[in-house]
């Protein structure tokens, strides 16, 4: 089989360090590694380099203007479509939703890791330019009439079907991996990495991820700033390249902080590389997830991976993720976190449990294992498709 994948989230600046810019370049360098009978052409931006190797497979760059990037939404479709079309595949592999072509030869399968865009429409809309909320509008169309779907989580898969009205035997769920170079750290280095990179001493709190809506960090400040009133002595860290960024959702929670009088406890260290990210999940007190709504979470996994006590929402697939090996709360009651965290921080024994419990569970969790998954998905599309 000839089998067209979408490298470019791995490539464009507003992706690559993101969730669908990880699970793009983490997926097809395990494909690479553990295919043995498939023909890949990876589709890729111009001549910019890429972390993944390329050595065994076509590449196809497509023309892409780095400045002005937006620009791009006015060609990139046709010019995508015309070369998928002059590249006769057997399957395309398309790993962005907007990017999700028309099925001209071979069948299209499509990564949706959930509908996140489309739960939270109207927050959404509010929050993206006009001519991507469009890009959704037929991206969700598109999702609806694909020929296939993969998908991350079987909270997502049941949501897809539900939702869109998708035929649940043509939505695949393969779990997504966590990096090699997250490695558990000795917490006692892992601290004094940290003070010497960021002045970080003592207990502290760990989120690392995104600041849109849906992660819910308006209540994770509001909730931190009550465990200050009662006592907690420990600081709030805020990881992600986003909240270097200055951009409305920004503004708005760095008000907020400052409302709440905890600016001093509260750190923002920027985008992390794996190395260091290792150690704040090995030297944090908890790592905390208040998220409304994840298609997976990969975070988690590597907070389990590395040992990290998890105070975590109750919500969507993350439960399915953690299993047994985390503390939950619900993420839209302030009452309900404090009495959890309360039980968190007197409950050792439990805590140490979970820790112990989270690293075998980890485990389950690699690129191999869903680069596995997948190669025997496009067999299966490929032999249903020949019938």
């Amino acid at each position: 089989m000839r089998i067209g994948f979408d490298l470019r989230p791995a490539l464009k600046k507003n992706s690559r360090r993101r969730g669908i810019g990880r699970y793009t370049s983490s997926l097809f360098g395990a494909l690479q590694s553990a295919n043995q009978h498939f023909e890949f052409v990876a589709y890729t931006l111009g001549s910019q380099a890429c972390s993944v190797d390329l050595s065994g497979c076509e590449l196809r760059r497509l023309f892409y203007l780095k400045y002005p990037s937006r620009l791009n939404w006015l060609f990139e479709p046709y010019l995508f479509q015309r070369a998928i079309r002059q590249d006769r595949l057997d399957l395309f592999h398309a790993t962005d939703v907007t990017a999700i072509p028309r099925s001209e030869r071979g069948p299209v399968l499509a990564t949706v890791h959930d509908l996140i865009p489309w739960v939270f429409w109207e927050e959404t809309v509010r929050s993206v330019p006009k001519d991507f909320a469009y890009a959704l509008e037929v991206a969700r169309r598109r999702i609806a009439s694909t020929d296939w779907l993969l998908t991350s989580s079987k909270y997502s898969k049941q949501d897809i079907a539900d939702r869109l009205g998708f035929p649940p035997d043509r939505i695949e769920v393969t779990y997504l991996g966590c990096s090699s170079r997250i490695l558990p750290q000795n917490e006692s280095l892992a601290r004094e990495k940290l003070k010497a990179l960021y002045q970080l001493e003592g207990p502290f709190l760990f989120y690392v991820g995104g600041s849109d809506f849906r992660k819910n960090l308006p209540f994770l400040i509001r909730v931190f700033s009550r465990t200050k009133e009662e006592g907690y002595p420990g600081k709030l860290v805020l990881a992600g390249e986003t909240f270097c960024w200055d951009v409305p959702e920004m503004r708005g929670l760095k008000r907020l902080i400052s409302k709440c009088g905890v600016e001093s406890s509260v750190v923002f260290p920027g985008y992390i590389e794996d190395e260091v990210l290792s150690c704040f999940y090995s030297a944090c007190e908890f790592f905390v997830f208040p998220s409304l709504y994840e298609g997976f979470g990969i975070p988690v996994v590597e907070a389990l991976k590395c040992g990290a006590p998890l105070l975590l929402s109750d919500r969507t697939s993350i439960p399915e993720v953690a299993g047994d090996c985390a503390f939950y709360f619900n993420p839209e009651n302030e009452n309900d976190f404090l009495t959890v965290f309360r039980e968190a921080l007197e409950s050792r024994e439990k805590v140490q449990e979970f820790r112990t419990r989270g690293m075998e569970r980890a485990a389950r969790f690699t690129w191999e294992r869903t680069a596995a998954d997948v190669l025997a998905l496009y067999d299966k599309i490929g032999a249903r498709e020949v019938r």
